[in-house]
């Protein structure tokens, strides 16, 4: 709780990009995509409904991105006062390889998905 205000944080069960695959070392060979993950499309909906009384105060903006081949987006969708719909998709193409290049970028896009999914909604 933050004075009248209470937190909460969604949490999904799969994650879809993690940091643990990036070294600050400049990489020299392609990252074969398909050794870290092994599903092509993501589809999560959460629906959070608070107890009668309460109701959503600030929720987060929604999110878009796309790298290269990969594409996200997270989504609010308001229902009732005290009824929050959260979707996530995210598509890849388990076939790619990430060129040495293109890692970076990948780390940056990556970095955007874990920022946007451990944003707070409010409530009171």
């Amino acid at each position: 709780n933050v004075g009248d205000f209470s937190m909460l944080r969604p949490s999904f069960h799969e994650a879809v990009a993690t940091q643990g695959i990036f070294t600050d070392e400049a990489r020299r060979y392609p990252f074969e995509y398909w050794s870290y993950e092994n599903t092509e499309k993501y589809v999560t909906e959460v629906v959070i409904e608070l107890p009668e009384g309460k109701v959503f105060n600030q929720v987060p903006a929604g999110f878009k991105g796309k790298y290269d081949w990969m594409d996200y987006a997270l989504s609010y969708e308001q229902l009732a006062g005290n009824k929050l719909k959260i979707r996530r998709v995210f598509n890849t193409d388990l076939n790619k390889d990430v060129t040495p290049e293109a890692f970076a970028g990948m780390k940056d896009f990556f970095n955007k998905i874990i920022e946007n999914e451990q944003k707070y909604i409010s409530f009171k």
